[in-house]
């Protein structure tokens, strides 16, 4: 699909769905201006309210999860239904007047919203180069959260964090602008994002980047 019908889509079906989430973004291609589009994608933070009986809820906080309550009417009101995947965190949407799918991201956490986007927001070399740099600093990226530590070892190979969640090293990323901060970037608008962009910006930082402790010094 071309860019311009993708990008008229992809904010129609965010307004719709506004109402759903404390916030709601196009992402991947669509945000990056690419000029062939294969599929939509929106990243949310969810809403959540006092617990009432009888909804979907967070049992130990006593929250009610208003978006996994609301999103049914809202899509109902639309060209838009729920597909295959329909889970907490990813839900796919579907709209077969148009043959494009939107693959709906959910974050839970305010924290992890620069780290989500950013992944959600790509392309993929880019990401994969983000991720192997931030590894170099002695850090590393596991459920759109910034651990402020080496990965742990087991059986010579790197896993994520134990801790998960309760890691008191995890840097909060409320905004891309946080992110890209916190592992010594400047931020790359998403159209100039590509593994060559990075590595030129590595390259102008120098060995400064691999020590995180300096940046600011």
């Amino acid at each position: 699909m071309q860019i311009a019908q993708a990008l008229f889509l992809a904010v129609h079906l965010e307004q719709q769905l506004a109402p759903a989430f404390e916030r709601l973004v196009v992402a991947g291609s669509v945000r990056r201006r690419k000029t062939n589009v294969k599929d939509i994608e929106l990243v949310g933070l969810a809403r959540y309210g006092p617990l009432q009986s009888g909804l979907f809820s967070d049992q130990e906080s006593r929250q009610e999860n208003l978006s996994e309550h609301q999103l049914p009417d809202l899509l109902a009101a639309s060209a838009w239904a729920i597909g295959d995947k329909n889970g907490p965190r990813y839900k796919q949407l579907v709209n077969p007047y148009h043959d494009i799918n939107c693959d709906l991201f959910i974050l839970h956490d305010p924290a992890e919203w620069g780290v989500g986007l950013t992944i959600r927001t790509g392309p993929a070399d880019f990401n994969q180069a983000l991720m192997a740099a931030i590894l170099r600093q002695g850090r590393h990226v596991t459920g759109n959260r910034l651990h402020g530590h080496p990965k742990g070892r087991r059986v010579n190979k790197p896993q994520e964090c134990d801790r998960g969640a309760d890691c008191r090293l995890i840097i909060p990323t409320a905004t891309e602008e946080a992110f890209f901060e916190a592992v010594g970037l400047p931020l790359i608008e998403p159209g100039e994002r590509s593994k060559q962009r990075l590595a030129g910006e590595i390259s102008r930082i120098g060995h400064r980047f691999y020590l995180p402790h300096l940046q600011t010094a």
